[in-house]
């Protein structure tokens, strides 16, 4: 049984760490850089998943915060 019950908590904390996923775009109006990332629990009322923006003007903050998103455990898509 503990056997069981340690297999489901890794499983679930590596699937909690998948769903983290986060994408670059760029030039999208008048913003250069906009990064999307979900956290893998937020959703919308239909099931899908909530993205959060941020919105970069700048190459060296947009890439320190790509790097603090990868070790958090986000993956890029």
């Amino acid at each position: 049984m503990a056997i069981t019950w340690m297999f489901d908590r890794e499983f679930k904390e590596k699937d909690n760490t998948m769903n983290k996923k986060f994408y670059i775009q760029y030039g999208i109006g008048h913003a250069k850089y906009v990064v999307n990332f979900h956290n893998g629990i937020q959703k919308h009322n239909d099931g899908s998943p909530f993205y959060d923006i941020r919105i970069f003007k700048n190459k060296k903050k947009l890439n320190t915060f790509v790097s603090e998103l990868v070790n958090d455990g986000y993956i890029e898509r």
